[in-house]
């Protein structure tokens, strides 16, 4: 979560977030990765789920 908050304007793909994760003991995959976002949103996106604001988005592309 630290990359996507020391750039809150960049997009990344799975495998960039992987990439930075490179090298931690524990096993990573791209779900672990959809599951980290998808709780983040939850946390600081509104309860009637306006997504006009500044929220993470995922690209269209998948990885």
């Amino acid at each position: 979560m630290a990359t996507m908050a020391a750039r809150p304007h960049r997009v990344f793909t799975r495998a960039q977030l992987l990439e930075t994760l490179h090298g931690i003991d524990t096993y990573i995959t791209s779900r672990t990765i959809d599951t980290r976002v998808l709780n983040l949103r939850k946390k600081i996106e509104p309860a009637h789920g306006d997504r006009s604001g500044s929220s993470p988005s995922t690209a269209s592309a998948t990885s």
